[in-house]
């Protein structure tokens, strides 16, 4: 009778000769394997809902907006910049529009808005209406406000691109902000700086809360 091999699993039970069956312990081997598969079965939830989160944000829209061209040196908001949307499905009625934290001159007269860039500042020339994906759109605020670059000595404000995309089908949008920066040839530029506006903006309260204006 061949002895078994002593690098094998052996598990069985055997009938004791005073009571039941007894098992034999496992092996460290076998028991390695129990474990690695236990382990593959509960990281099998959390694995199902990566994969369905990426799949969401994969369809996510994602728009960018490029550095401004200037137009017309004279005038501070006479540039123009591009919409991109490089998502992989369309948007709709895309809108570009200013959201002014505070716009001052050298007169001491300007404008001053809210702090959280609920209040946006729109043109009809300002819409692209729908955007495939690749589409590119070029917008320019000129006609939304004037200001004399010569004169400009604060700005603080947020271009604000807004859309509807396919999922979830509500309107949200996209701010990037700027401050006026002077070079040392006394020009006047857009400066980009931290700071973002809501996602979704009908979730903004329409009631006017005087902590929200700039100073």
């Amino acid at each position: 009778m061949q002895a078994p091999n002593s690098t094998e699993t052996v598990v069985r039970e055997e009938q004791s000769p005073s009571g039941p069956r007894t098992p034999k312990p496992l092996s460290a081997k076998r028991l390695r394997g129990q474990w690695r598969k236990a382990i593959l079965k509960r990281s099998g939830l959390p694995t199902t809902l990566v994969g369905i989160a990426t799949l969401f944000f994969s369809f996510f829209p994602h728009l960018t907006i490029s550095e401004p061209t200037v137009l017309n040196p004279k005038e501070f908001f006479s540039k123009s910049f591009t919409v991109s949307n490089d998502g992989i499905l369309p948007v709709f009625s895309v809108r570009c529009g200013i959201s002014p934290r505070k716009i001052m001159t050298d007169a001491d007269s300007g404008i001053k808005g809210l702090k959280d860039f609920s209040v946006v500042l729109q043109h009809s020339s300002c819409d692209a209406g729908t955007m495939t994906p690749g589409d590119g759109y070029a917008f320019s605020l000129e006609n939304l406000i004037k200001l004399n670059a010569a004169t400009a000595t604060e700005a603080d404000f947020a271009v604000v691109v807004s859309y509807i995309p396919i999922l979830p089908p509500i309107r949200m949008q996209k701010c990037v902000h700027f401050l006026l920066y002077t070079d040392s040839a006394g020009d006047k530029h857009w400066f980009r700086s931290p700071g973002h506006c809501a996602l979704f903006p009908w979730l903004v309260s329409n009631k006017i809360d005087p902590r929200k204006f700039v100073d």
